[in-house]
């Protein structure tokens, strides 16, 4: 019996060859390893199969950021996009999983793991009680003022101010830090730490990497263009701040490679 092929039959028979194509998710991510908090840039514009027509836009990428559940009380674990971002609060090696659906419901799913290691640098304690002739190396001995640790701040170091307290007069850059990795934040109970500034900025990052600023209260001057200022560094992570009494934005970031 012969079977008579329309031009529709045919076009249509093109169509379900050309979707049953096989597709291929490929992740890229930023890094694998690094320590907590752990920042993470994500890219799948690589995946194959998808390239016709419009199928890459209208394909769903679905991310589950922490698979086995590293993390019990992990933030903003799920999402959606082709390029995304996720901090990894807690060490621990976790289990990236994403799924591809394309257009006609055809699936492919991919998993990468990172490794999120615990700080083990040198910490410094700063307390408004503190003096900067200390050696700042225990709750015990802080130093006094932000400006003195922010100029000590090196690669493999940590920096930590006692929450209740106030830390006035900053204007510091942190220029040309490298080596990584860094951190700012808070320790013991109570409201964030306050760093406030009689200058446009309280901290200017300039040419630095692998820098963590998190938990504490920024106040700039009152005509303070912003917060914290990133130019020509690459993997920043700001979270948990408070920020008030900027004119334009808390935060600036020029072309900086990977900041979260």
């Amino acid at each position: 019996m012969l079977m008579k092929l329309t031009l529709s039959s045919i076009t249509m028979m093109a169509a379900t060859m050309l979707y049953a194509q096989e597709i291929n998710l490929d992740i890229e991510p930023s890094r694998t390893s690094g320590i907590a908090p752990l920042y993470v840039f994500f890219d799948a514009t690589a995946s194959t199969g998808i390239d016709e027509g419009n199928d890459l836009a209208n394909s769903d990428f679905t991310w589950n950021f922490d698979k086995t559940d590293v993390d019990p009380d992990g933030r903003h674990e799920i999402t959606k996009g082709m390029v995304v971002g996720h901090v990894f609060e807690l060490p621990g090696t976790y289990t990236v999983e994403c799924t591809l659906t394309n257009p006609e419901g055809l699936t492919h799913t991919n998993s990468i793991q990172i490794t999120v290691e615990e700080f083990e640098g040198t910490t410094y304690y700063v307390s408004s009680e503190g003096d900067d002739s200390n050696d700042g190396t225990s709750e015990d001995s802080p130093w006094q003022t932000a400006s003195h640790a922010f100029l000590q701040l090196s690669a493999n170091e940590r920096i930590l101010f006692r929450r209740g307290d106030t830390f006035d007069g900053v204007d510091r850059n942190l220029n040309n830090r490298t080596g990584g990795p860094m951190i700012i934040g808070a320790y013991g109970e109570g409201d964030k730490p306050i760093v406030s500034s009689s200058t446009m900025h309280i901290l200017t990052i300039r040419n630095t990497e692998d820098l963590r600023i998190m938990d504490l209260h920024l106040i700039p001057e009152s005509t303070g263009l912003e917060a914290v200022s990133v130019q020509e560094s690459s993997n920043i992570l700001v979270m948990d701040l408070e920020i008030e009494q900027t004119v334009s934005r808390t935060i600036y970031q020029d072309e900086a490679d990977l900041m979260g």
